[in-house]
């Protein structure tokens, strides 16, 4: 899969996230760009490469059944309150972090590696960037970021697997499920 293709150049990812994390002022640049959406997708490398560094301490828990850390659970807080304040991130993939702290690290890894693939399918070029740029600085409506639904497998799976913690988020999620449940019990 396409995370497999990327695990292999972690290490690259590694030391881009830790040049970030070391600078105060890279950290508070990206929060300048987020603020001015969609000027944060011109440092989509940098966001997918803390992400990548995110979703590798998932898969590399200790004990993979278990919550993730209170430490993991800010970090990846602070990446996904950056990338949706930035307009980078979808309101439905957004909705990890209402899922993160009640799930084990596999699950939350699936999650993430969900969000990943739809940065890899989103697939955004820098022409498409510049043109999102222009309209916003034209005031123009800007097109919608790619559509979520198809990466929302992963999510709907883990909400129902811990349903007792998650039945209030599939509405959220899935709201479509839900519509087509009331339209089937009720003839």
């Amino acid at each position: 899969t396409d995370w497999e293709t990327e695990r292999e150049a972690i290490a690259r990812y590694v030391e881009i996230s830790g040049r970030l994390s070391s600078s105060h002022l890279l950290q508070h640049i990206l929060v300048l760009l987020s603020e001015c959406p969609p000027t944060l997708w011109f440092v989509l490398p940098v966001l997918k490469a803390e992400l990548a560094t995110i979703i590798s301490s998932y898969e590399k828990a200790y004990d993979r059944l278990k919550p993730p850390s209170e430490a993991l659970l800010e970090r990846t807080d602070r990446w996904v309150t950056l990338a949706r304040r930035g307009e980078v991130l979808p309101d439905k993939l957004g909705h990890v972090m209402d899922m993160l702290p009640y799930v084990s690290c596999n699950e939350g890894f699936h999650l993430l590696l969900a969000i990943w693939k739809y940065f890899q399918r989103a697939a955004v070029t820098y022409e498409m960037v510049n043109e999102m740029h222009g309209a916003a600085m034209r005031g123009d409506p800007q097109e919608a970021l790619p559509a979520a639904e198809e990466f929302m497998e992963s999510f709907i799976c883990v909400a129902h697997a811990n349903i007792e913690e998650l039945g209030w988020i599939v509405p959220l999620l899935y709201p479509r499920l839900i519509d087509d449940s009331i339209r089937l019990s009720y003839p």
